[in-house]
């Protein structure tokens, strides 16, 4: 019921994309027990949002290669629009869930870069073609280096995704980016309030957000 709740509170709040938290058998339950769990909230909530809505799973870290596969196959008729982090990033990990996504003629994409601090350390991933969407930190790496990111992976057709987590800032610099960024996958909205900001021109409405035009990203 509280997933149930957490899904019609973000449609309320205007949006149609949703990421999951998986990987339950790394620290909270028994590795199987917490891998039917995965896969049990996974199908309720694609039944409870409907089809028409977007859905992504992030497991942090929390499974290998074996079982991030046995994942995937278990929830093949879900749709899924991406996997995040399933394992701790290594090119050939990453390739071989990628070949094994395309195989089966999978859309899902395998995104990871989170926890990256310098640009630099995602150019393997790019060289390789190891991953779909890379996703540093909006607010870890800063305008200045998403946009070096975004320019990096552009010529692979590497997406990006900026991770945004515990900060309502990255929401707005996330959005102002995307505007000019061609290779832009999706803003990440961590709902948290403030109540000394003001943001009046940010509208989250059917699955997007208005963007002001004015001076300091709108801001007061």
């Amino acid at each position: 019921d509280r997933f149930k709740e957490e899904i019609d509170m973000g449609m309320q709040a205007g949006h149609r994309a949703f990421k999951i938290k998986i990987g339950r058998g790394k620290k909270w339950m028994d590795r199987d027990a917490g891998d039917d769990r995965d896969v049990e909230v996974v199908r309720m909530i694609r039944k409870h949002a409907g089809d028409d809505v977007h859905l992504g799973v992030d497991a942090n870290n929390g499974y290998d290669l074996a079982v991030a596969k046995r994942f995937l196959e278990r929830v093949s008729d879900v749709r899924l629009d991406f996997i995040e982090e399933p394992f701790p990033e290594r090119v050939g990990p990453c390739l071989e869930l990628k070949e094994f996504i395309a195989e089966r003629g999978w859309k899902t994409m395998l995104a990871d870069g989170e926890g990256q601090d310098d640009v630099e350390a995602y150019r393997p991933f790019v060289d390789a073609k190891a991953l779909h969407m890379l996703q540093g930190d909006m607010y870890g790496l800063g305008i200045e280096g998403i946009l070096a990111e975004a320019e990096m992976a552009e010529p692979q057709g590497i997406l990006i995704a900026p991770h945004n987590w515990s900060s309502l800032l990255s929401l707005f610099m996330q959005v102002h980016v995307g505007l000019v960024v061609p290779n832009f996958y999706r803003a990440e909205h961590d709902p948290v309030q403030s109540d000394v900001l003001i943001y009046d021109g940010y509208e989250i409405k059917d699955g997007f957000c208005s963007v002001p035009d004015a001076p300091g990203f709108g801001l007061a």
